[in-house]
Order: C-alpha cells, then sequence, then structure tokens
C-alpha cells in the first residue's frame, strides 16, 4: 500500500525535524576543525538550507517511488520477481 502525499509529506517532516538539532550540532562544533568557526545564528541558517534541500529530496524520492509501477516494486536488485 503507498503512502498519501500527506503522509509523505510528515514522514519526511519527522525525519528533517529529528536531524536538526544533530545537524546544527555537528555544524557549530565540527566545522572548525576544517577552520570555520561559525557563529550559533550561522550554524542554524547552514542547517536551515541543508535541511529545505533534504525535505525536498526525500519527499521528491518518495513519490517517485510511489508512482513506480508494481510490477518494479516486486523486483530485486537481480531484475526477478520477488512475490
Amino acid at each position: 500500500m503507498s503512502q498519501s502525499k500527506t503522509w509523505s509529506a510528515i514522514e519526511a517532516g519527522t525525519n528533517i525535524i529529528v536531524g536538526i538539532a544533530l545537524s546544527a550540532a555537528v555544524t557549530y562544533w565540527l566545522m572548525p576543525l576544517w577552520g570555520f568557526v561559525p557563529k550559533l545564528h550561522e550554524a542554524l541558517e547552514i542547517t536551515a538550507l541543508f535541511t529545505a534541500v533534504s525535505f525536498a529530496r526525500q519527499y521528491g524520492l518518495r513519490r517517485l517511488f510511489n508512482h513506480m509501477p508494481k510490477s518494479s516494486q516486486n523486483m530485486n536488485i537481480s531484475g526477478k520477481c520477488v512475490r
């Protein structure tokens, strides 16, 4: 059974929200290892940009996979049907 567009957006949004805190922390604390020392607001801006890109990517791929024909969803990596 495929997800509705609403549930696809809810799933993608939940995934993004959970990842925002981790992403902001990693940006803030690890970027100095590469010589960029962001202020907190800069770390949050970087996180917001990557969050928007991630949401669009995840939502778009989920919709693409939900529109695939059922026959291709029943194939394994070798191309054989796995019903």
